[in-house]
């Protein structure tokens, strides 16, 4: 559907050739539509949408049986069925499930899982999640579906080797959590090449002429004055979030949250402050070079043992007993906006490096409707076993202990300011047993 995809090994990008091949490979695919979003200019719809039955024939082929996913995509169409670039209407990202018979979808409460990325993100005391009605189940009821599911979601390849997968029992049903700003500028058709911005709140930090729209970075308007606490506030600008250590926030950006408050993959949204503003005065996280102007670091650490989640919410333990640790088959950071320069993810005790992603920009053609200018694809890191990935064989997976401690450092370019930047890996993986 959506052409030719690159991947990453370990450090170095490339063609997926047989990996990404589905076809080759005797694979089978079926398609599923969302219901439909409407949206005015300047809109977030940010909401779990009504439950899509899967076609009849998968249905019915896996009544008693399970479906082994091997990978997907995704585009965003309008209802002539005629893919909409993302400059018109940003996904910001999605989260979706494929629901099985054994399983429904509920509104937990985040303490059961708090560290989860959903509850970081929404702020909200509960989340959607897909609950077995048995917990003593061998063969999952439902997936969970979010690897590169930003702006730079419908180029980023989203699937495994040979011989992983993701299982459902029986499945039935297809939900979507999508979150979608609509940045399209009515004053010029839909699917016309060229970007012209429509009205912009004061707090927009895109430059004039520039090719994507400051709403994407969810910017505060001068109109609003109603104040969230439980989720963030308006002050000077800017969105603020409370502390999770309990102190005021002041300042023209949102600072970092504390290392020892980060937990598994979920860090949230942080806004990167114009460098020629912050350089010297943000706690080092700004530099500045010739090369490559200035450029701001995220960095966060998290026990590996906290990076598994995606169990029956219901239950603490999310670990089978007798593993040591988990070997990494597929890993991708989220780092949607175009200021993207790298994700870099490492074991801290030892220093290895098991994925650095660069981001690839689109270049506007004219006859290729996922090639967005000047928005990103982030190829993944795949891994596997030994002669796997066709002509250029994938490096073999690398072993992450429990005990161990992860690292990431995501780069920025702060030429320009940008608000609600992301710094998180959605990862997938095989536990070991020895």
């Amino acid at each position: 559907m959506n052409g030719d995809y690159l991947i990453t090994r370990t450090s170095v990008i490339g063609a997926a050739g047989a990996v990404g091949d589905y076809a080759a490979r005797g694979h089978e695919y079926f398609d599923v539509y969302s219901p439909p979003i409407t949206s005015q200019y300047g809109e977030t719809f940010w909401t779990k949408m009504d439950d899509v039955p899967l076609p009849k024939e998968i249905v019915e082929r896996f009544a008693d049986g399970v479906i082994a996913v091997t990978g997907y995509e995704m585009d965003q169409v309008t209802d002539d069925g005629l893919s909409i670039g993302y400059n018109r209407v940003y996904n910001h990202h999605y989260g979706a499930f494929l629901v099985g018979a054994g399983s429904s979808l509920r509104k937990m409460p985040c303490g059961l899982r708090d560290y989860h990325m959903g509850c970081m993100m929404n702020g909200e005391p509960s989340m959607w999640m897909a609950v077995p009605h048995d917990s003593n189940e061998d063969v999952p009821s439902s997936q969970f579906f979010s690897e590169g599911n930003g702006g730079e979601s419908r180029k980023s390849f989203h699937g495994y080797p040979d011989g992983y997968a993701q299982l459902v029992a029986r499945p039935r049903n297809f939900s979507l959590i999508p979150m979608q700003i609509d940045t399209w500028n009515r004053d010029t058709p839909v699917h016309d090449h060229d970007y012209i911005a429509g009205p912009l709140p004061r707090a927009a930090q895109s430059p004039p002429g520039s090719v994507y729209s400051g709403l994407l970075e969810c910017p505060c308007t001068d109109r609003i004055t109603k104040v969230n606490g439980s989720i963030c506030s308006l002050e000077g600008g800017c969105w603020k979030w409370p502390s999770t250590a309990g102190q005021s926030i002041t300042g023209d950006f949102c600072p970092d949250e504390p290392l020892s408050q980060l937990k598994a993959v979920g860090n949230r949204e942080y806004d990167v402050p114009r460098g020629a503003d912050s350089l010297g005065h943000d706690r080092g996280a700004t530099t500045y070079s010739e090369a490559e102007g200035y450029v701001y670091t995220i960095a966060s650490e998290w026990p590996a043992a906290d990076s598994v989640y995606g169990c029956d919410p219901t239950r603490q333990k999310c670990v089978p007993d007798g593993t040591n640790g988990f070997e990494l088959v597929y890993a991708g950071g989220h780092c949607h906006a175009p200021n993207c320069i790298s994700l870099e993810l490492t074991i801290k005790e030892t220093g290895e490096l098991l994925c650095l992603q660069r981001p690839v920009r689109g270049n506007g053609s004219l006859t290729d409707p996922f090639d967005d200018m000047g928005y990103i694809t982030l190829p993944p890191c795949l891994w596997g076993r030994d002669g796997e990935g066709g002509g250029r064989a994938l490096p073999p997976r690398p072993r992450v202990p429990l005990n161990a401690t992860l690292r990431s450092v995501c780069r920025q370019n702060s030429t320009i300011g940008h608000y609600g930047q992301m710094a998180s890996w959605q990862m997938r993986g095989v536990f070991y047993y020895d």
